[in-house]
């Protein structure tokens, strides 16, 4: 965190890689008050960080449970990826907050932003139920990522939770 001090000190603004390790310092340390400090340093001076930028601070404040903070950093990004939508999903997901990380899946369609393998393995945690579950499962199968083994993993995951699996 020296570094961050002297960068402040002098002016000094690096590029995505570094700010990205100085993040990673915080999160090794659980050091919240720094990584808010990294965040403000890299928006300061009218910078506009990249996307990849960006995600690592979203990463960041999920990873230190602060999803407001993550959620408000993501509605202000001029530019979104698959990283960014899955993030947040996955944030939600693991939060039981079932319906906003549905309704974040549904944002993310709607913005012509293809979901990955690892967007449906978080997206099924959030499934509430048979019919949104084979729901995601036919986009899963449309998307030709049923073979993939983390989201067969999590489908039977799910199957099985609400007893759709038999021992034939």
């Amino acid at each position: 965190m020296k570094a961050l001090s002297f960068m402040q000190k002098h002016e000094i603004w690096a590029d995505s890689v570094t700010y990205s390790e100085l993040i990673k310092c915080c999160l090794a340390r659980g050091a919240v008050r720094e990584g808010k400090l990294v965040h403000k340093h890299v928006f300061s001076a009218g910078y506009q960080p990249k996307t990849f930028l960006i995600n690592t601070l979203i990463n960041m404040y999920v990873k230190f449970n602060l999803l407001d903070e993550a959620r408000k950093l993501f509605d202000e990004m001029p530019e979104r990826n698959v990283v960014s939508w899955t993030t947040m999903i996955a944030a939600f997901s693991n939060a039981g907050m079932k319906d906003e990380a549905l309704k974040f899946l549904i944002f993310m369609l709607r913005n012509g932003v293809r979901p990955n393998m690892f967007t449906y393995s978080s997206i099924l945690q959030a499934c509430s139920g048979l019919p949104s579950l084979r729901q995601i499962h036919c986009s899963i199968t449309k998307a030709g990522l049923d073979s993939d083994v983390f989201v067969r993993s999590a489908l039977i995951d799910n199957y099985s939770k609400w007893g759709e699996l038999s021992t034939r």
